[in-house]
């Protein structure tokens, strides 16, 4: 099987859910294969763990409305310096 076919480097992705379990591992993985990764989590030490091993990490409770619709307008401010999406 060839790697090219998933050759993901370069590329950004965003993790939701990020700081465990599944999500843990899906992150590390993207990471591994040269994805830059930022995660969306709730708990700050969870994140912080995320940064310490080399990940974007911000705090985000996707969970409610709220919560939803106010997250991507600051992480586009911190990730990519703009929101004029």
């Amino acid at each position: 099987m060839t790697t090219d076919l998933f050759d993901i480097s370069g590329k950004t992705a965003l993790v939701t859910g990020g700081t465990s379990g599944i999500g843990a591992m899906i992150s590390h993985g993207l990471a591994d294969r040269g994805a830059r990764v930022i995660i969306a989590g709730r708990k700050e030490p969870a994140l912080a763990e995320a940064r310490a091993a080399g990940l974007g990490a911000i705090q985000a409770n996707l969970s409610t409305p709220r919560g939803a619709g106010s997250w991507p307008r600051r992480s586009a401010l911190r990730w990519i310096g703009s929101t004029s999406w």
